[in-house]
């Protein structure tokens, strides 16, 4: 018996939305379709759906969650934003995928753990790192010789954070001039400045992969 296929939507755009996700997806014809798009920049929707032969598209994600076309949904979104947009999409009960890091606070995080938990509604987060076959693999070999004790007890891990062409000479993303939707963030905690909020979004935006590698390695 054939596996039923996964109907996918996609609550926004941009530019990681379409590269990290979207091109992805695209490549796995026999798990999924894309068959949804909630982008409330109407120039950009029309682009990227037409782009992406993606036949239904929505200017709010109430629509789309209301639509009943949708098995689950990527929310490529920016990550102050998870705390006000993902509640909606649990409460509808459709599994979601957001790129990490969870929220910008700890409370806000804490806040959407207990409301997936209560509500049995499923949030994956982004932290590919884990499944990468090459990290995989360290793993294995790691988690032996802690068994074997052949190289002795593990004292030292370096992770770095190459640059490199991530994108793998995929198509550039559709961009747009068209203003987003202001205000949908959440604040920075009140103990930051301006200068070390800038600081605190650099390291929780792009180095907390190499955290939670260290975690998972470990």
């Amino acid at each position: 018996m054939s596996r039923q296929k996964i109907r996918l939507g996609f609550i926004g755009s941009g530019y990681m939305g379409q590269l990290a996700h979207m091109t992805n997806y695209l490549n796995l014809p026999e798990e999924c379709d894309i068959v949804a798009l909630a982008e409330p920049r109407p120039g950009l929707a029309q682009s990227v759906s037409t782009r992406y032969a993606i036949p239904h598209v929505f200017g709010s994600h109430e629509e789309l969650l209301a639509s009943g076309l949708v098995d689950a949904v990527v929310a490529s979104q920016p990550y102050p934003r998870h705390s006000i947009l993902i509640p909606d999409i649990l409460r509808a009960g459709i599994p979601v995928l957001t790129e990490k890091p969870v929220t910008l606070s700890v409370a806000a995080g804490e806040k959407l753990v207990k409301l997936g938990q209560e509500l049995g509604s499923l949030h994956m987060v982004g932290y590919h790192k884990r499944s990468d076959p090459a990290m995989e693999y360290a793993k294995r070999i790691v988690d032996e010789w802690k068994q074997s004790g052949e190289f002795g007890k593990l004292r030292y891990i370096r992770i770095t954070m190459p640059p490199g062409d991530w994108t793998a000479a995929t198509d550039a993303p559709i961009g747009t001039s068209e203003p987003g939707i202001a205000g949908l963030l959440e604040p920075l905690p009140a103990e930051f400045s301006e200068a070390n909020g800038r600081k605190y979004d650099a390291f929780v935006n792009y180095y907390i992969h190499q955290v939670n590698a260290i975690r998972f390695l470990l």
